[in-house]
C-alpha cells in the first residue's frame, strides 16, 4: 500500500474518478456545438483523434454508456 494511504484513501480515489477526469467542463458539447452536430455525434465521430479531442470524446462515450443513454 502506498505509504499515507488507508484504504479509504484508496476507496475514495477510484470512487471519484470522474471529477479528477473532466478539466474542462462544456468544452466538448462547446465542440460539438461550433461544429453543429450533438454531442454524442461529435464524440463518436472524434474518438480515433489524437489530442484532447479524441481524449475527451472517448471519455464522453464512456460516462455516457455508464449513464445508460
Amino acid at each position: 500500500m502506498i505509504e499515507g494511504l488507508t484504504r479509504e484513501g484508496v476507496h475514495m480515489q477510484k470512487k471519484n474518478w470522474i471529477q479528477g477526469a473532466i478539466k474542462h467542463k462544456g468544452s466538448l458539447r462547446a465542440a460539438a456545438k461550433r461544429a453543429g452536430e450533438s454531442t454524442r455525434q461529435f464524440a463518436e465521430s472524434h474518438k480515433h483523434a489524437s489530442g484532447k479531442t479524441g481524449a475527451r470524446s472517448r471519455l464522453a462515450i464512456t460516462l455516457m454508456g455508464m449513464h445508460g443513454r
